[in-house]
């Protein structure tokens, strides 16, 4: 469903973030450069540190569903570091659990990865 003002796709289903204390997006795929990943209304690109920890903990699961086992490699807000050098940030999530961050050069990040954003101003309890 789209919104009628802005024609932004509305976001539908949520996931809640105990370990977070954020409300987040359902992972989403993407197969188009960093640069053109638009960041739905009222939300934001997933930090690497965020993302780090949730799928460190036991909510990973959840959040994963059919992702679960894959490799994955997921787009997350640059540093301040990434946006100086012009590098993408992403997260990868290996078949066998094993977490790692990666930077790409902006002019090459056009690699299929996943996105998860988080809903600003809502705090889950």
């Amino acid at each position: 469903m789209k919104c009628s003002k802005c024609h932004q796709e509305i976001i539908e289903e949520l996931f809640e973030s105990k370990v977070l204390g954020l409300t987040l997006t359902k992972i989403q795929d993407w197969d188009k450069p960093y640069n053109e990943i638009v960041v739905p209304e009222g939300f934001r690109k997933i930090k690497v540190e965020e993302l780090w920890k949730l799928l460190d903990s036991e909510e990973a699961d959840s959040l994963l569903g059919d992702y679960k086992g894959k490799f994955n490699f997921f787009w997350c807000e640059q540093t301040k570091n990434d946006k100086l050098n012009k590098y993408a940030r992403r997260l990868y999530l290996g078949g066998s659990l094993n977490l790692d961050s990666y930077v790409v050069n902006l002019d090459v990040s056009y690699d299929s990865g996943r996105l998860v954003f988080v809903k600003e101003g809502i705090i889950v309890n």
